[in-house]
C-alpha cells in the first residue's frame, strides 16, 4: 500500500527486488520504547508530590531523557519517510471497500430506520458479517438478502431495506464523511485540527526560542559577572 523507495533498504541486501521494512519496524520498536519510559514516568510520579523526593530527582528524569533522546532519533527518519513514501490510493480504497470497517454505519442505520435497539442492530449485523466471510463475499457485496438472514436468525424477523441503501451505508468514504463530531474523520474536521495543531506547533517553536534566548542572555550575563570578579 506504501512504497517506501531505495533511500529506505536494508544496509545488508543490495537486491533491487527487495523492499524491507527495516526502517518501518526500527521506528515500531523505538516508539514501543518510548511509550514503554513515559509510562514509567507516569507509574512513579503518579502519587507523588513535585518535591525534593527520590522519585522526582531521579527515577522520573532518566526514563523521562530516555523518551526524548529517542525521540529525537526518530523523528529525523519519519520526516524522511513521510516525504518519500507513496500511498496506493487506489489499493488502498480497494481494500477498505472490501474489508468491514465501516459496518457500524449498517448498524446505525437498522437502528435509525428499522425501530430496533442498538444492541439488536449490532447483532444482526454482526451475523450478517459472519454469514459474508463464510459465503466469501466482501463488505461491498453484503446484500438486502444477506442483512435478512442475519435479522432473521437474530430478531426473528426481516428488515425493509434494500440493495442501494446497505451499499450506499457501507461506502468508505460515506462513512468516513459521515464521523463530522470533534475529533472525528469527516475531512473538514481533520484540516481543523492540523491547522489547530499546527497554530499550536509555531505557538511552542516560539516559547522554546524565547527561553533559549534567555538561557544565552543569562550565560553572558553569567560571564560577565565572573569576569568583573576576576578583573578585582
Amino acid at each position: 500500500m506504501i512504497d517506501v523507495t531505495d533511500a529506505f533498504s536494508s544496509p545488508s541486501s543490495l537486491m533491487p527486488q527487495k523492499k524491507n521494512a527495516l526502517v518501518l519496524e526500527y521506528l515500531r520498536s523505538r516508539t514501543a520504547r518510548t511509550i514503554g519510559s513515559l509510562a514509567s514516568v507516569f507509574t512513579v510520579s503518579h502519587n507523588v508530590g513535585y518535591m525534593d523526593t527520590e522519585e522526582v530527582e531521579l527515577e522520573c528524569y532518566l526514563p523521562l531523557f530516555e523518551c526524548f533522546a529517542n525521540t529525537e532519533q526518530a523523528l529525523p527518519t519519519i520526516a524522511q519517510i513521510v516525504r518519500k513514501m507513496v500511498p496506493d490510493r487506489a489499493l488502498m480504497y480497494e481494500r477498505t471497500a472490501r474489508g468491514f470497517s465501516s459496518v457500524t454505519a449498517l448498524a446505525e442505520l437498522i437502528q435509525n430506520t428499522q425501530g430496533i435497539s442498538y444492541r439488536a442492530a449490532h447483532r444482526v449485523v454482526a451475523r450478517s458479517v459472519l454469514l459474508a466471510v463464510e459465503e466469501g463475499r466482501a463488505a461491498d457485496q453484503i446484500s438486502a438478502a444477506v442483512v435478512n438472514r442475519a435479522a432473521q436468525e437474530m430478531i426473528g424477523g426481516t428488515l425493509s431495506l434494500d440493495d442501494e441503501t446497505i451499499h450506499a451505508c457501507l461506502i468508505p468514504r460515506s462513512f468516513v464523511e459521515h464521523h463530522a463530531g470533534v475529533g472525528a474523520t469527516a475531512p473538514d474536521e481533520v484540516r481543523r485540527m492540523a491547522a489547530e495543531r499546527r497554530q499550536r506547533l509555531g505557538a511552542d517553536c516560539e516559547k522554546v526560542e524565547a527561553r533559549a534566548r534567555a538561557v544565552r542572555e543569562g550565560e553572558r550575563m553569567l560571564s560577565e559577572a565572573v569576569g568583573e570578579i576576576k578583573a578585582t
